[in-house]
């Protein structure tokens, strides 16, 4: 069911403009999120006196929806600047001085500056001012390739105040701002409305909860008229919460101008299904691909897939060392100019595997591999009947892939009467008896079904009994 929020146009105090509905102007209790769900959510604007705004659901408008902290700044972390040559600056502290800052650029182009003009930079953290000492027009400045290392997720504008001419120097300003945790701004026109899926499965959503059941954020809707008039229609507190039943899977969404092409990039897992392997270098293996030299950033997720089993492995900074699975060092790291290392973060195999043994027809081995499936299913058919010449036959519950936890279902269909006995062991042909299957002579033996459970050292017999 969608979630539907009102909007009263009326109101002038943004804060107040979350109302109950279409003909009550009364405040409205607004709804509340989950972490990982994926919402229907619908805005309606209403004019307070019982009817529609005229402008609800206009294909002129265009309407931003954002939870997060309001005028919030990063507080860790680092950044470079760079300028339309691509001359970058060393890093700079997340909170970092003007004078700092003017350091920085000033050191650009071999002490040139930036585009070869230096600079003065004024201002406080997180608004800072930039003015170059000599007339001209300037590019506007930009964040480094691969230079946000910002945390919490923070964007970073960047804005021309006085356009460079002969006469005139350029004045540019950069300002820091957190992004949304939550962020949509593609909506669809419905009956006096909008309405669009709303992504909470975000990384960004899991770090401001950083663990907590719940935390209080910011709802914000704005919107743009077709002149680029730009006004937050309402804005007020909700509450954001977490999950119980999670897919372990953060998928960022696309946040619009708040990054640069750079970063978003940067955010979103990397597909490596054709690597098949750890370790060993090259185009198939984790540790061959390339981090040093803004190749990878921080923060880049691998999904790898060999064999059966996906691995969701993180590019983190650090000097730990190699120990495969966990941690795999890439093959370009080097101490000091390039600290990094892939780690672990989640394991997803193929839950289910079904299989149909050879049909029993006399005495022999048949072995069950799970291989790296945890939930295994096993079909077998019995074609001897009562008066042939009576056979045992063992079907083997393999041990050396198995994993604690991991069941296989074992089910037999026959024909109305039988004469096989029919083992299911543990590990070995000889190994511990677990069921046997056997119905009385000339007596109609319905489909048999059984469930087993590895404890981690052996399989044991959960259930075991004839179908109806």
């Amino acid at each position: 069911m969608a979630k539907q929020i009102f909007i009263n146009t009326s109101e002038q105090e943004p804060a107040a403009a979350f109302v109950s509905g279409v003909d009550s102007p009364t405040p409205a209790r607004l709804p509340k999120f989950r972490l990982g769900d994926i919402e229907t959510v619908q805005l309606f604007l209403v004019d307070g006196l019982g009817s529609y705004d005229a402008d609800s659901g206009s294909g002129t408008l265009t309407v931003k929806f954002g939870i997060g902290n309001k005028a919030a700044e990063p507080t860790g972390g680092t950044y470079t600047l760079k300028d339309s040559g691509g001359a970058t600056t060393s890093a700079l502290a997340y909170n970092a001085n003007a004078a700092a800052v003017q350091t920085a650029l000033n050191a650009l182009n071999s002490g040139a500056g930036p585009d070869s003009g230096l600079v003065t930079v004024s201002g406080t953290f997180p608004n800072y001012k930039i003015t170059w000492n000599a007339t001209g027009a300037r590019a506007l400045l930009d964040v480094g390739t691969n230079g946000n290392a910002l945390t919490p997720n923070t964007g970073i504008a960047f804005k021309e105040i006085t356009a460079g001419d002969g006469s005139t120097a350029e004045v540019q300003s950069i300002h820091f701002a957190q992004s949304p945790v939550v962020y949509q701004e593609t909506w669809n026109a419905i009956s006096n409305g909008w309405e669009s899926q709303v992504e909470f499965n975000t990384f960004e959503l899991a770090d401001f909860l950083a663990g907590q059941e719940n935390a209080s954020a910011w709802i914000e809707v704005e919107i743009t008229n077709a002149v680029g008039d730009r006004v937050t229609r309402a804005q007020a507190k909700t509450e954001v919460h977490g999950e119980v039943i999670s897919e372990n899977a953060m998928v960022p969404v696309s946040l619009a101008s708040y990054l640069t092409a750079e970063e978003i990039r940067a955010q979103f897992v990397q597909n490596r299904s054709a690597i098949t392997g750890l370790t060993g270098g090259g185009a198939t293996n984790l540790d061959g691909i390339t981090t040093a030299g803004g190749a990878a950033s921080v923060g880049w997720l691998a999904a790898v897939e060999i064999g059966n089993i996906v691995s969701l492995y993180e590019l983190r900074t650090g000097t730990t060392a190699e120990a495969s699975p966990e941690v795999i060092r890439p093959d370009d790291y080097a101490a000091s100019t390039n600290e990094v290392y892939w780690q672990r973060v989640g394991v997803y195999t193929n839950l289910d595997h079904t299989e149909t043994l050879t049909t029993i027809t006399a005495a022999g081995n048949q072995t069950v591999d799970v291989a790296a499936y945890s939930l295994y299913t096993v079909f077998a058919t019995i074609t001897d009947t009562y008066d042939s010449t009576p056979f045992t036959h063992i079907i083997v519950l393999d041990t050396s892939n198995a994993e604690q936890g991991d069941t296989v279902n074992v089910r037999l269909e026959m024909p109305a009467s039988v004469d096989p006995t029919i083992e299911i062991r543990n590990a070995t042909t000889g190994g511990t008896l677990l069921t046997t299957v056997q119905s009385e002579n000339n007596v109609d033996a319905l489909p048999f079904a059984g469930m087993y459970v590895f404890n981690g050292t052996e399989w044991k017999e959960i259930a075991a009994d004839w179908v109806d």
